[in-house]
């Protein structure tokens, strides 16, 4: 088996389950019966896009798991990955 080189997790790959827009083998858990897409990470700390705070200026960033109640994403803080308390100029 193969492990992710990111996280050092179990990954298996299969050529049913290729990028669309790379051709390219997508990694998947280790579990056969998932077909599930490896999640690392890793990688998504890697690829996060940073905003700046329109009202304090801090670095913020969005995540999917964090999200309100009515479904809009929740804004983290870059420094501790909690939710971002702004503190305005």
């Amino acid at each position: 088996m193969a492990s992710c080189k990111l996280c050092g997790q179990t990954i298996r790959w299969d050529k049913d389950f290729v990028s669309e827009l790379s051709g390219k083998m997508i990694p998947l858990e280790e579990d056969p019966n998932t077909d599930q897409p490896h999640k690392c990470e890793q990688w998504k700390a890697q690829h996060r896009r940073y905003y700046n705070c329109k009202d304090c200026g801090a670095e913020i960033y969005f995540d999917g798991l964090h999200k309100s109640k009515n479904g809009k994403f929740i804004p983290l803080d870059k420094a501790t990955g909690e939710p971002h308390q702004c503190e305005e100029k």
